[in-house]
């Protein structure tokens, strides 16, 4: 009879095992900690380190605390307090709930536990390795108190896979940070090797509790979130288009107060964004969804620190909705587009200029006394009606009365500098146009346009070709054959590997068309699933080949007819890849460049 090769690990090796898929790293025993001790309803929270976490983790709370039988419970593995059923799991409203977190952290290093239930002394146990070494009565005042040292002394190989101090020290300031962002009522203290760098008190306020941790001017960049579609309660923050960054650091989500790092999430933004921020750059947020829990499973993960949703397109759609008419708003559009004026005699007389980031409406007319201006986001009734943005005046005057800031400008003399530069004057200023990425926002927008109603304009060759191609491509051209021919496509399959291409959008400047088809196929096969993705694809590729290039000369009436078209846009700030379309030199930009201020 063949010996038996499958056996029962021993309990020091199953424990130690358990342990690696809670405790990653220093951050992990942090995070775990951080949300016992929310569980335990504490509303002040400090945190010391020291040596970025392996020498020594102390959490301290104020919560509930526990009796002296909970106390040594609470490190046995799956003995919780928060959930009872299996059923329970479909509805979760704690942060922790396996059971886990602390037999798996005291099996990898050395822990002291004080707590009391303020109905007399604290209860003190300390464990080496997993092992119970000693317990004892010691004074304490309602909470718990963990301190966790030399952690992963008895894994060594743990150990060596951890990055240097600094890298993981952040990892931990991180951890605490996005439950300081989650939990804005909770006091939060941060010590690092007996310095403290920071100490937040317990606020209303998320932005205020944001400037505390970043400085007021950051917070003076961010504009505020919120929405409720379908379900999902987004709200929160995201910086302006103007103030973004070179990495995710600054962006932090939470799913019903819990931290989480969630890629569908950080995607729903990022679409939301892809029109006004340049390629590499990223947004800071800090958003918030709140969603029944019978819709979130957050037991996908060891760490918890992934959920699942269902639906997930619901929450997707109600994040892109709620950040992309936060971009859209009038606080997110620079302060010139805001600034308004009292309207009389004596009003500044004026106008405002666009700036890098877009146009502003103007004030009156010279000698008439200046009209109260502001910037009005287009909405969807706008959309509805066909009144652009930039006609709408300021509250007391009826939509598209008055002039627009176009209309203060110098079009009849606009200079064209380095045939790539449009150059023209205002009462304030000059304005600079990009002829190329002005040109690809008029188009991008237009070929979306033509893409919804299907109108897409195009014009024939003069001999068709056929393109030799892949079966995959075949595929993506028989799929998207609609939308395709809405943007001003005439394209069939030839074949199992060929299509003929009959006509291209109208307006198309490349002297290839095969080699504009191949890059346009090619990008639709790549970008990201669903047809409003695929339609966006379409009209930037498009806009990008259509548009006057840098090196273009173009007569005066072409360069005034492309300041206008700008004008006319939904979104002139950007072009389809997040660049400036334009910007403005104030006359006192001008005067403190030459020191005459």
């Amino acid at each position: 009879m063949a010996q038996p090769v499958i056996h029962v690990l021993p309990e020091l090796v199953a424990s130690r095992i358990a342990a690696g898929e809670v405790v990653e790293r220093p951050a992990s025993v942090v995070k775990e900690l951080i949300e016992n001790a929310l569980d335990a309803g504490a509303t002040q929270i400090e945190i010391a380190v020291e040596e970025s976490g392996i020498r020594a983790i102390r959490v301290a709370d104020d919560g509930c605390g526990m009796g002296a039988e909970d106390a040594r419970l609470a490190f046995e593995r799956h003995a919780t307090s928060k959930i009872e059923s299996a059923e329970q799991l479909e509805s979760l409203g704690t942060f922790g709930f396996r059971g886990e977190a602390l037999p798996s952290i005291a099996s990898v290093s050395d822990v002291t536990l004080l707590t009391s239930d303020g109905r007399g002394e604290g209860m003190e146990i300390t464990l080496r390795g997993g092992n119970f070494e000693s317990e004892g009565m010691r004074s304490r005042t309602r909470g718990t108190t963990i301190e966790v040292r030399n952690l992963f002394h008895n894994t060594p190989a743990r150990r060596k896979f951890l990055k240097s101090e600094q890298a993981e020290e952040r990892q931990i300031r991180r951890a605490v940070m996005a439950h300081a962002f989650a939990q804005v009522k909770v006091a939060f203290r941060y010590v690092k090797d007996g310095d403290e760098l920071f100490r937040l008190p317990a606020t209303d306020d998320l932005k205020a509790r944001i400037a505390a941790l970043y400085g007021h001017d950051f917070a003076a960049t961010l504009v505020p979130v919120a929405g409720s579609e379908k379900g999902p309660v987004i709200s929160g923050y995201v910086s302006n288009i103007d103030a973004h960054h070179g990495n995710r650091a600054r962006q932090f989500f939470t799913v019903n107060a819990r931290p989480v790092q969630q890629p569908l999430l950080a995607q729903a933004v990022t679409v939301a964004f892809r029109d006004v921020l340049p390629p590499k750059r990223f947004p800071a947020l800090f958003l918030s969804v709140r969603i029944d829990p019978s819709y979130v499973d957050v037991n996908i993960h060891p760490t918890k620190r992934e959920v699942r949703f269902s639906p997930e397109r619901t929450v997707f759609s109600a994040v892109q909705s709620a950040v992309g008419r936060a971009i859209r708003s009038e606080g997110s559009v620079p302060s010139f587009w805001r600034e308004t004026r009292p309207a009389g005699r004596h009003a500044d007389r004026t106008s405002h200029l666009p700036t890098a980031t877009g146009p502003a409406l103007p004030l009156g007319g010279e000698g008439e006394g200046s009209a109260a201006w502001t910037y009005h986001p287009r909405t969807d009734a706008d959309r509805r009606d066909g009144i652009r943005a930039q006609n709408v005046a300021a509250p007391g005057t009826a939509p598209g009365e008055g002039e627009r800031w176009i209309d203060r400008l110098d079009l009849g003399n606009i200079l064209q500098v380095g045939l790539t530069f449009l150059v023209a004057a205002g009462p304030r200023g000059i304005v600079v146009v990009d002829q190329h990425t002005a040109h690809e926002r008029i188009l991008f927008e237009e070929v979306r346009r033509a893409i919804a109603g299907s109108s897409g304009a195009s014009q024939q060759l003069l001999l068709p070709e056929t393109i030799e191609t892949d079966p995959e491509t075949i595929t993506v051209v028989e799929e998207y054959a609609e939308t395709i021919a809405a943007a001003g496509f005439a394209l069939r399959p030839a074949g199992p590997r060929s299509v003929l291409l009959e006509a291209v959008p109208a307006g198309i400047r490349d002297a290839g068309p095969s080699v504009f088809l191949r890059d346009f196929l090619e990008g639709l096969r790549e970008e990201g699933k669903g047809d409003r993705s695929k339609s966006r694809h379409v009209a930037a590729t498009v806009a990008c080949h259509g548009a006057v290039r840098a090196g273009d000369s173009l007569s005066p009436a072409e360069r005034a007819g492309l300041f206008r078209r700008l004008a006319r846009c939904e979104q002139p700030l950007r072009c389809p890849h997040g660049r400036p379309t334009f910007l403005n030199l104030t006359l006192g930009e001008l005067a403190r460049r030459f020191q005459r201020e």
